[in-house]
């Protein structure tokens, strides 16, 4: 084989070959400029809408409402000079219910038994 048709066969393998690793190279430049280009690019795929569940309607509690009817401050006092006559508290194995002050005042600084929810003018 080291013949006329030798030499033609060697360079059509390696003709074969640069064209192989030509495309290579394109391929692997191009990925390259496109992963630079692209990189703000968000893809977005389609999803199917998921089922809304109907808005949750808020029931309030029977403290919520001893705190609006009995115009309640659950933070800082509306105005700094007030000074709650009642409080609306819970105390062990009861409801939540109007109370006087002392008890409020019981609960919060002394460690009493019971929750305490809210001040009361």
């Amino acid at each position: 084989m080291t013949g006329r048709h030798g030499g033609s066969l060697r360079r059509a393998g390696t003709g074969a070959l640069g064209r192989a690793l030509g495309v290579f190279v394109v391929t692997v430049a191009a990925l390259a400029a496109f992963s630079v280009l692209a990189e703000d690019v968000v893809v977005a795929i389609p999803v199917a809408p998921r089922r809304l569940r109907p808005p949750v309607r808020h029931t309030p509690t029977g403290c919520e409402l001893l705190v609006v009817r009995h115009h309640c401050w659950t933070g800082a006092a509306p105005d700094p000079d007030a000074i709650p006559g009642h409080a609306i508290v819970t105390l062990p194995g009861r409801r939540p219910e109007l109370a006087d002050s002392s008890v409020g005042f019981a609960i919060w600084l002394e460690g009493a038994p019971g929750h305490v929810h809210a001040f009361c003018p």
